[in-house]
Parts: C-alpha cells; sequence; structure tokens
C-alpha cells in the first residue's frame, strides 16, 4: 500500500535477481527511483540494471555520499 519515493535492491538475490525483482516492480506500476546496489559492477551489469527499469547503478562497496547523492536526487532527504 505504501509507495516509498525510492526503492533500492540487491541484484545478487537467491532466488530471484534483483534484476527480474526491478522489472516485476516496474510492472506493478512502481514509479519512484530505483537503485541497485550490487558487487557486480562491469558495463553489461550497468546496461542490464538500466534494461530492467533502474534509474542508478550503485557498485559495492558504495561510497555513502554517492548513496546520499542518488537518495536525495529522488526527492528523499537521506540525512
Amino acid at each position: 500500500r505504501e509507495r516509498p519515493p525510492v526503492c533500492i535492491l540487491d541484484i545478487g538475490l537467491p532466488d530471484m535477481d534483483g534484476f527480474e525483482l526491478g522489472r516485476a516492480v516496474r510492472r506493478l506500476g512502481f514509479d519512484g527511483t530505483l537503485l541497485a546496489l550490487t558487487g557486480y559492477g562491469q558495463e553489461r551489469d550497468k546496461q542490464r540494471a538500466k534494461d530492467a527499469g533502474f534509474d542508478r547503478h550503485l557498485t559495492k562497496p558504495v561510497d555513502i555520499g554517492q548513496l546520499h547523492l542518488a537518495i536525495d536526487g529522488a526527492g528523499v532527504d537521506a540525512r
């Protein structure tokens, strides 16, 4: 029922990978900012995230400043 302005998803999940989950979240109508937070940082991974509907792709270990910027960019005060 809640519609948060930002959703942060890990890509390496056990049953359904984050790319699939991102597509599913978008199909369900989530129109907020979708952030991929992952250890997968190759260009193809970034493209897969974009194709799955993610707005940003952040590679672990993520710089906390980058995370704040991504969340702030979604219109949320992360501090």
